[in-house]
């Protein structure tokens, strides 16, 4: 593409930043038009191989929830490219970047910005706080991003614009982009892009910026230290040695940094059992032999799970982060001498921190070297949580709820699960083999699967093999992001949206007032809700569960539902003062750590 659009060794400044995405094979930018960013818009609109995905403008957040949930079912790590405005619409999604940089996705935010000479004279425009001040904005960026690039002038906007795309690859963390409106046409410097920004890295398989070249590094830089690696997986591989029930815990950072293959090949070597935390659910394939379940102590398994890892005598962390809700609100008890953390930059083994080695580089060599110990126990048969009988008639519950949608996922499904009920109540259900499972345990932002789910449908049509999207969200948080259903139906895509009408905030409530009004919404017709958004007639489909013998019958004799061949919205009746025991667990610890005192 680049090219073409070469004069005499100069590039538009547009096509500069295009002609790196394309390099590393980005198809989608997600945004807000703005005025302040409508002249780079129309390079976007005309581009032949990346196409821009415009959300609702009246929620500017969505934009950057969709760009998550797209970077999440891709999986493989590559920036993802956020799109807004100054002011007013960078502003409106520094909620989603903030998320995208709490759970460690590489994200790419260009920002709109009005022209240079009028930034140079503090002029008084629309969209600022109506003192001159032009860098408010780009403070606020400061705090959630990982590296901010203002440009200035033509001279030295090719530069920044690489530093931004590297630098997100690197931590795998939002970055931030200035881009006026008066240099998009500018010419600038095109030699850099006879070069990619990674060699020998193909396009569509960046795995991790250091990991395959010829010199490794950390994502600060800092080369690898072969020397230290070397100690380190001996030191590992003398624990190991003298461990007769070791155990491995795969974690959120494993899949964000591109090396659960690399863990899927340690387990499959080694034999031994293995978890995942919350945020490392399905990162690995569940179907995995040695699964022993998502543990987080509040699992409705945590007693069986606590029993396994209580006995264990040695235990492998990968890229394991410690939040609340992704830790049984900070309960893992771990004997220090016991316990190994592979992190992207740096390795804790017992009461020692190394810190110019990776797992990138430390996985391959522990899969070479590591044997299955001939003391460990036998690997955990499936267990199955204990549900309450039920009639056809019988009132659906949280956790028969749960497990009935087990039954009904597939091989490939995309399963998103909303901050709240859902996401805990989908903690427990064994997810299918190639199946991701969507949540955002430690931001948890009410809403963020509606607009999330935008982007997962999305990376889901890129898969080479068919995926069903489905999308769990109680009626509270999908008030919040409802509008980009209508980005979904403009799209033609496909997911299945299953409402839990519950009344209002049930997570809330079981941690604080339960039957206070503040945690009540108002109720809306949902059986209306696709109409609203002007779907093609005989192109979507609404259905209404309120008994067991309902559900199960969508589920398992509906054979139109399971097909998911066009945008199907479930409404499901549920008590408001029912959930499911995992997240019961959980909410009485939240409510403990974070007590209202006197």
């Amino acid at each position: 593409m680049a090219s073409e659009y070469v004069k005499n060794g100069k590039i538009k400044l547009g096509y500069y930043i295009l002609a790196r995405l394309e390099q590393l094979g980005i198809t989608k930018i997600f945004g807000v038009p703005g005025d302040f960013n409508l002249g780079w818009l129309d390079f976007i609109e005309d581009h032949k191989t990346i196409d821009w995905v415009g959300c609702c403008k009246s929620v500017f957040m969505n934009a950057s929830y969709a760009a998550d949930g797209f970077a999440r079912i891709k999986q493989v790590q590559q920036v993802r490219v956020l799109c807004t405005t100054f002011g007013v619409g960078e502003l409106s999604c520094v909620n989603g970047v903030a998320g995208a940089f709490s759970e460690h996705i590489p994200m790419l935010h260009i920002v709109g910005v009005p022209a240079s000479h009028l930034q140079e004279r503090h002029a008084i425009l629309h969209h600022t706080l109506g003192d001159g001040r032009f860098d408010a904005y780009q403070k606020v960026a400061e705090h959630v991003t990982s590296y901010q690039a203002y440009i200035t002038k033509p001279e030295s906007a090719g530069v920044q614009v690489d530093k931004a795309i590297k630098h997100a690859l690197k931590t795998a963390r939002p970055t931030y982009l200035t881009l006026p409106t008066d240099l998009v046409q500018k010419w600038v410097n095109a030699s850099p892009l006879s070069e990619p920004l990674f060699k020998g890295i193909p396009s569509n398989d960046i795995l991790w910026a250091g990991a395959l070249t010829s010199d490794p590094f950390l994502p600060s830089g800092t080369s690898i230290s072969s020397d230290e690696q070397s100690f380190v997986v001996r030191r590992i591989e003398k624990m190991w040695a003298a461990a007769k029930d070791p155990v491995i815990l795969v974690d959120a950072c494993a899949i964000r940094f591109g090396v659960v293959h690399l863990v899927r090949d340690l387990i499959r070597k080694t034999g031994v059992r293995w978890f995942s935390s919350p945020m490392g659910k399905t990162g690995v394939s569940e179907t995995e032999e040695g699964f022993a379940g998502v543990y987080s102590t509040h699992s409705d398994f945590s007693s069986s799970m606590s029993m396994q890892l209580q006995r264990a005598d040695l235990i492998i962390t990968i890229g394991t982060i410690k939040s609340d809700f992704n830790s049984g609100a900070f309960s893992w008890k771990f004997p220090t001498e016991q316990v190994v953390e592979l992190h992207s930059d740096h390795v804790l083994i017992q009461y020692g921190r190394y810190e110019n080695v990776s797992f990138h580089s430390i996985l391959p060599e522990l899969t070479a070297s590591l044997s299955h110990p001939s003391s460990a126990p036998p690997l955990p048969k499936a267990v199955q949580m204990e549900v309450e009988k039920y009639s056809s008639n019988s009132q659906i519950k949280q956790d028969t709820f749960w497990q009935t949608c087990g039954r009904f996922f597939k091989e490939d499904d995309v399963i998103i699960g909303e901050t709240g009920t859902a996401l805990f109540g989908l903690l427990d259900v064994k997810m299918p083999k190639n199946s991701t499972f969507v949540g955002q345990v430690l931001w948890g932002s009410i809403g963020w699967t509606g607009g999330a789910t935008l982007g997962c449908l999305l990376a889901a049509q890129e898969s080479p093999v068919p995926r069903r999207t489905v999308l769990f969200i109680g009626d509270g948080s999908f008030q919040l992001t409802v509008q980009e259903v209508s980005s979904m139906i403009r799209l033609g895509l496909k997911p299945i949206i299953v409402v839990l009408e519950n009344k209002g905030y049930t997570i809330e409530r079981f941690i604080h007032g339960k039957e206070r009004k503040y945690n009540d919404v108002q109720p809306w017709k949902w059986q209306q809700l696709l109409q609203l958004f002007s779907p093609h007639e005989g192109q979507y489909r609404v259905l209404k569960a309120s008994t067991m013998g309902e559900l199960e019958n969508i589920f398992f004799k509906d054979e139109e539902f399971a097909r998911a061949d066009k945008i199907t919205l479930l409404e499901v009746d549920l008590d408001p003062l029912d959930c499911p025991r995992a997240l019961l667990q959980q909410s009485a610890k939240s409510g403990e750590t974070n007590k209202y005192e006197e």
